[in-house]
């Protein structure tokens, strides 16, 4: 079964109060078993990064690392 994952949960992945069990386990699924996205995810995360920025959610070196993790990930794009 193809496992596909949109903005939210790869957001959840990035910010720590949106962390939990359950999204800390779908990630390392991502890990071992890859995901696939929609061709707008790239888009979508960059923006809810750069909106967490404005909210002071996350700084330059955090948005950084966020994309560092993502690019690590197993993912194709539909």
């Amino acid at each position: 079964m193809t496992f596909v994952i949109d903005t939210s949960l790869t957001v959840a992945w990035i910010y720590e109060d949106e962390r939990t069990g359950e999204i800390e386990a779908l990630l390392s699924r991502v890990h071992r078993k890859g995901a696939e996205v929609p061709a707008i995810w790239r888009l979508e995360v960059a923006n809810a990064l750069q909106q967490g920025m404005k909210r002071r959610r996350i700084d330059l070196s955090g948005r950084a690392q966020a994309f560092a993790l993502l690019e690590g990930l197993n993912i194709s794009i539909d």
